[in-house]
């Protein structure tokens, strides 16, 4: 008897491990409703957007006026932190974007004339998808930083949209085009749960059996 409430926790735990592709399967989409369906079945299930129409601190993006990203002034509250390898990383309302954007640009002379947006995750994501103008790569690694998958966004234009599942904890994404600048319209993500937060669920879910089977 006392091993039931163990093999019940064990069974508990199995059932939030993300659903869909086997380790080393991933899933890519170009459709943000259907990629939303089904981030929403993995992870904790809370799809998180940062749209950048806000900044960091929460008021408005500014209309035309650029706006630095920095270490210290980021959407790290919100479950992501964005830098690029050559600053600037600004947030602005452009007049030709249709909202906020977040712009990486290379704009140091001498440098090698290339930039991109990295995000990384304050907890590990289980989807991971992007919203911009098309010929850019998103790619996402694990806490090692090894390669789980990439996923090209064609097309050119605004509001596309590319995005990955996976079953193997995302740490952290980069979003490039091989060229001097990158801009995104919106970053989407769902988290792994943390594993206390796995223990704490179990624990509930054993105590709230044990009441039935008492009741019982």
């Amino acid at each position: 008897m006392r091993t039931r409430p163990i093999v019940l926790f064990v069974g508990f735990l199995s059932s939030l491990a993300p659903a869909g592709p086997v380790r080393g399967g991933i899933v890519t989409y170009t459709d943000l409703d259907e990629w939303r369906a089904a981030a929403a079945g993995v992870g904790t299930g809370v799809v998180t957007e940062i749209d950048f129409a806000t900044l960091p601190n929460g008021l408005p993006t500014p209309f035309e006026e650029r706006v630095l990203i920095t270490p210290e002034f980021n959407y790290t509250e919100q479950g992501v932190t964005f830098s690029t390898p050559v600053p600037e990383l600004r947030v602005w309302d452009c007049a030709i974007c249709d909202g906020g954007v977040l712009d990486a640009q290379d704009v140091i002379l001498g440098s090698s004339g290339r930039n991109w947006i990295i995000a990384h995750f304050v907890e590990p994501a289980a989807a991971v998808g992007i919203v911009s103008g098309g010929h850019t790569t998103l790619s996402l690694y694990d806490d090692e930083g090894t390669l789980i998958a990439e996923a090209l966004l064609t097309g050119g234009g605004t509001g596309l949209f590319v995005g990955i599942v996976s079953d193997i904890p995302i740490a952290s994404g980069a979003v490039d085009r091989g060229a001097s600048f990158e801009i995104l319209d919106s970053f989407h993500f769902t988290p792994v749960p943390e594993p206390a937060t796995l223990l704490l669920l179990g624990a509930g879910e054993i105590a709230l059996m044990a009441r039935k089977a008492r009741k019982g």
